[in-house]
């Protein structure tokens, strides 16, 4: 019955990992990462000088630690698009959980029930990067670790081949690891440090001469495995400069703009790292085997988690290698586990249960996280896509700005023709250029400065504020370029808003496209017709429904307009856009809002009320303000008087 619970655990943890794992490609580096393998794949080399940014033209290229999962990301790509890079995520992520859950195989169940609530709520470390290679590397360390604690103390230890295996294996490893993640290859070591700790401690403590040498020579052993491990960082085309990044990230001043390698704050970590500090300290005081390698493991990785999002990660890992590894070796958990399998009919209808709501609640937190982005599934989210079609549909030419979030779609979508102003590879852009880049956001003075600089003719902005912004907020660029006479916005979706230099080579597209009245910060805010002339509404009107038109997935605009028409009381012409904005953008709760004043304007009551309950459905509890006391008038208008009632009690 163990064996049989310890399978369907082991299945049911694969399954729900690659559910977890299946969203759209989210992540901004991956495109740099593909076609930086796309490069090296056709050139037959590493890439040497810079063929991306005409801002570092014969500059060094300085991002090749991770040479080899670049390639190999370039080849899942080109071999299955956005459907098979999802399932290959999906393969690595269960991969490093399932190489934790076997630590203890035992005891697959019940340890496959923390395993799924750190896989589920660790979601957003599963982006496609090299960093997800990283993981499985980490976790076979981790694997492989414990299993050299427990397989030490057997009668048979002393029997070298297996150790002479398990080395060799890692060392393989760490030879594929410094090529596909380079300095990321450091966590290896630090394992095998804590081992040689661990090891270290019991010659101290030994109490006889016979015990004293077998810790030397297991010392021995590790010392020789430690060194080889060092040694194997050199075996890569980067040589010395692979040790020499573990200094670069993390002292380059870079690294203080870049979010991901920014410590948390103390909400964030208590709320998502320390729970595994707790799991992996109760593990240790029940566990309390081989305590030096456990609590040298915890405090450095542990002190690593405190220093940047990046590191929390491999924490988490550490922690639930530790406490699997820790709650095996626990007589008290031990003979839990078998009292549950003695009733193994109620351990099941127990498991399944827990499963259940385990599932009710991530489908239903899944919603914020996801759902409401449109992020499920399979397939692509690039803000910069439409923006790339209509530059590239107009042939614009020149040399371009653009935002760093952005840089490595474009540098995707635009080499070798177009080459971009910045992108995510902050090292080798370094911080004076980046600085400068971002005080160019909301200084004019600054911006006139590197228009000239660089020659710059046209721009590609990223507008929107992180959450919570308010029409207060200036945003980056777009503010002071909608004051500035010698640059014309052209081209505006959700997300993106293009500019171009009022030069003769531009004077045919502005004719054409040019915006004299809606902003990036008036669609952001819906603030468009705010202080309008009678005569500048109609056309304000006309520029909305271009924007509306020019991009099949954007919302912004047509609700902007379904809102708008709603309040003229031209109701045909709101339904027209609202209707447009569910069919681009189905999952919003903002498009069911739209729909649903439409529809009380048009005195549809019934319709109207099931279209509001639609949008506070999609927002999954949180979000957007909900005026209930509007939903209840709604609901009385319809005669539906218990509905009436619940909504204005919550209005309360």
């Amino acid at each position: 019955m163990r064996k049989l619970f310890g399978i369907i655990s082991l299945i049911v943890t694969i399954l729900a990992i690659f559910w977890i794992c299946t969203f759209k490609i989210l992540d901004r580096d991956f495109w740099w990462h593909v076609k930086a393998g796309e490069i090296m794949w056709n050139m037959g080399e590493l890439i040497k000088t810079d063929p991306f940014a005409h801002t570092r033209v014969d500059q060094p290229y300085l991002s090749s630690h991770q040479w080899l999962a670049q390639i190999v990301m370039y080849g899942v790509w080109q071999a299955g698009g956005p459907v098979l890079q999802t399932l290959f995520r999906g393969a690595l992520v269960a991969t490093a959980f399932t190489l934790l859950l076997l630590i203890d195989r035992k005891r697959m169940w019940p340890n496959f029930f923390v395993i799924l609530i750190a896989a589920y709520f660790n979601r957003p470390s599963f982006m496609d990067r090299p960093q997800l290679f990283s993981f499985v590397f980490f976790c076979a360390f981790l694997f492989a670790a414990t299993y050299y604690l427990r397989r030490s103390e057997k009668s048979d230890a002393q029997d070298a081949r297996w150790r002479y295996w398990l080395f060799g294996i890692l060392i393989a490893l760490q030879i594929l690891w410094v090529n596909m993640h380079g300095a990321a290859a450091t966590y290896g070591i630090i394992v095998i440090a804590a081992l040689c700790g661990e090891r270290g401690i019991g010659w101290l403590k030994s109490a006889d001469k016979e015990s004293r040498v077998r810790m030397l020579r297991e010392l021995k052993y590790l010392g020789i495995l430690g060194i080889s491990l060092i040694s194997s960082a050199l075996i890569s085309p980067n040589g010395f400069h692979t040790i020499r990044d573990v200094f670069v990230y993390t002292n380059d001043q870079t690294l203080g703009i870049v979010r991901e390698w920014q410590p948390r704050g103390l909400e964030g970590y208590m709320k998502e790292i320390a729970p595994f500090v707790f799991l992996a300290v109760v593990a240790v005081f029940i566990g309390k085997r081989h305590l030096a390698f456990s609590v040298t493991l915890i405090g450095v990785m542990g002190y690593l988690s405190t220093q940047s999002y990046r590191h929390g990660m491999f924490f988490i890992f550490c922690a639930l290698a530790i406490a699997i590894h820790q709650f095996g070796g626990s007589a008290l958990y031990r003979t839990w586990v078998a009292r549950a399998f003695a009733k193994p009919r109620l351990t099941g209808i127990g498991s399944v249960i827990l499963l259940a709501v385990l599932f009710w609640y991530a489908r239903y937190h899944n919603i914020n996280i996801i759902q409401r982005e449109g992020y499920s599934g399979y397939g692509t989210a690039a803000a910069a896509e439409g923006a790339y079609d209509f530059i590239q549909a107009n042939n614009i030419q020149g040399k371009m700005f653009n935002t760093y979030a952005i840089g490595d779609y474009l540098l995707y979508r635009g080499y070798p023709d177009r080459k971009v102003f910045v992108d995510g590879r902050n090292i080798d852009y370094g911080y004076d250029f980046l600085r400068e880049a971002t005080k160019a956001g909301f200084y004019s003075e600054t911006w006139s400065e590197i228009e000239k600089k660089h020659g710059l003719t046209y721009a590609i902005i990223e507008y929107p504020l992180a959450p919570g912004a308010s029409p207060e907020n200036d945003l980056p660029y777009v503010v002071h370029l909608s004051e500035n006479k010698d640059w014309v916005l052209v081209y505006i979706d959700d997300k993106i808003a293009v500019y171009v230099k009022d030069i003769p080579e531009n004077k045919k597209l502005i004719a054409q496209y040019g915006y004299k009245i809606i902003t990036a910060k008036g669609l952001e805010f819906g603030s468009v017709f705010d202080g309008l002339k009678e005569d500048d509404i109609a056309k304000a009107e006309k520029e909305l429904e271009r924007a509306a038109t020019s991009t099949t997935k954007g919302i912004k605009a047509k609700l902007l307009l379904a809102h708008h028409y709603a309040e003229a009381k031209k109701f045909e012409e709101a339904a027209k856009f609202a209707n447009a904005a569910a069919q681009a953008q189905s999952y919003r709760p903002e498009v069911y809002e739209a729909l649903g004043v439409v529809a009380a304007g048009m005195q549809q009551w019934g319709q109207a009320g099931a279209f509001l309950e639609e949008s506070i459905a999609k927002t999954g509890g949180v979000g957007l303000p909900i005026n209930y006391s509007y939903i209840a008038d709604i609901f009385a208008n319809a005669g539906d008087v218990a509905k009436s009632s619940y909504y204005r009690q919550k209005a309360k």
